[in-house]
């Protein structure tokens, strides 16, 4: 018996919950283990590691949280993914697409509404739409 077949294809969480979840394990995580095995001055390294890659992870935690951008894979799988639950997630019929950032390797989710052909904002969807 296959193991994929065996799988469910419905993830219980989004894919943004797991971009941000290797966020956190990158910015908290990565430098203290590193840092012990770049010479006579771990504190210094770790200081030196710790606060580029604390940065770069905030600032694209925000990006992903504020603004719906991400890289493109999980930008394209969070789409997929609100379009499964969409239907039970928010009280107006909704559709979600990525378009390019503009940074390069990075994507934006777009929500349009559907029965009105135009594009909503995620954050009125989320706190207005949304059924939770």
């Amino acid at each position: 018996m296959d193991v994929r077949s065996t799988r469910s294809k419905s993830s219980s969480r989004s894919p943004r919950f797991y971009w941000l979840a290797w966020l956190f394990v990158i910015a908290c995580f990565l430098p203290p283990t590193i840092a012990l095995y770049l010479g006579q001055h771990p504190w210094f390294s770790l200081i030196i590691m710790a606060a580029p890659l604390f940065a770069l992870a905030s600032v694209f935690g925000l990006m992903s949280e504020v603004w719906d951008i991400s890289p493109t894979f999980v930008a394209r799988r969070e789409a997929r993914y609100q379009n499964r639950h969409a239907r039970d997630a928010y009280t107006i019929p909704v559709q979600f697409e990525t378009v390019k950032a503009l940074l390069p390797g990075l994507s934006r989710l777009r929500v349009i509404r559907t029965d009105l052909n135009q594009e909503i904002g995620a954050w009125s969807l989320k706190m207005i739409h949304s059924r939770t």
